[in-house]
């Protein structure tokens, strides 16, 4: 546990007030807790007077031209040249250790369901119905009733998987997403992603394919979504319910994809965009923008190409 003077002292950078309380939690903006330290690194005034609704103990690192605004927030706000950079360095100071190889001594399955290849934390929770093949490696985490793993998966820590979920062979599920924040003498910094994936009912994927963890929130999958062969699934990605993600398809992260969505084989989608419900994607499209629900869309970049509507 810390508090709000030791984050200040770490950090040395200017603040609006003192409000030393325990911090317990570091969350996205977009989840605000109680006793959390947070950040938002874009120069967004109505983002930032959402906090006018929220609890007065949470810490803000906040772009330094928002300074101006923050006259009337109860938060404890401090000021940043690089609120992403100043948050990762207080998720590696405070949060989180350097990542860790969980090294298995020897398998600790002892039941027909799960092969004596397989190699199991101790601190897993599995149904008795569950099926999982051999060579996988099953982290600290959930795998709900009648699901079925293959050979060569790897689930990583904080990974919660639903019922009847099959995931086939050499998928990696809960790997480290890809974040990096660039530094003052501009070097990468690693964004430590301490968030899990979440993966709903009857979710079908294929050979090949990796689902990042997410950075503070979960990567979710929604019920009923099937994702095809070598697909990426990106850090804080949300697929909703009974969408269908074909062959080699990229999805960037913190992109949301709506119900009932096509995508193509080969295509892109951008991070940090909306695909809307009932959306179709046209084969290797490459698609840089938000999409608007109920339409057909192809091409690079992808336009809309008519309705979809049914």
């Amino acid at each position: 546990m810390i508090t709000s003077k030791q984050v200040v002292k770490f950090l040395k950078i200017p603040y609006n007030k003192i409000i030393n309380f325990n911090i317990l939690y570091p969350c996205s903006f977009d989840n605000l807790c109680d006793l959390a330290i947070t950040f938002l690194k874009s120069e967004d005034v109505k983002k930032l007077n959402s906090l006018k609704s929220c609890s007065s103990n949470i810490l803000v690192i906040l772009p330094e031209k928002l300074k101006k605004y923050c006259n009337d927030l109860n938060q404890m706000c401090l000021f940043s040249k690089n609120p992403r950079l100043d948050f990762t360095r207080i998720l590696k100071k405070f949060f989180v250790q350097a990542d860790e190889i969980t090294i298995y001594n020897k398998t600790v399955s002892n039941t027909k369901k799960i092969d004596s290849t397989t190699l199991i934390n101790n601190k897993a929770k599995i149904h008795p119905s569950v099926i999982i093949g051999p060579y996988c490696v099953i982290d600290e985490c959930e795998i709900g009733e009648g699901s079925k793993i293959h050979s060569s998966v790897h689930i990583f820590k904080n990974v919660e998987i639903d019922k009847n979920v099959e995931i086939h062979s050499n998928c990696t599920i809960g790997t480290h997403g890809f974040g990096f924040v660039k530094t003052e003498n501009g070097k990468w910094d690693k964004i430590p992603h301490i968030g899990g994936v979440k993966i709903s009912d009857n979710v079908e994927i294929f050979a090949q394919t990796n689902v990042d963890r997410g950075t503070l929130n979960n990567t979710f999958i929604g019920k009923g979504v099937k994702i095809d062969h070598k697909c990426h699934i990106g850090h804080n990605v949300k697929i909703k319910e009974n969408s269908i993600i074909t062959a080699c398809t990229i999805i960037g992260g913190s992109t949301e994809i709506g119900k009932n969505v096509w995508v193509g084989p080969n295509s892109s989608i951008m991070n940090n965009i909306k695909i809307g419900d009932n959306v179709f994607i046209g084969m290797a499209s490459n698609v840089l923008k938000s999409v608007e629900k109920d339409v057909i869309v192809a091409g690079n970049p992808a336009k809309i190409i008519k309705n979809n509507k049914k």
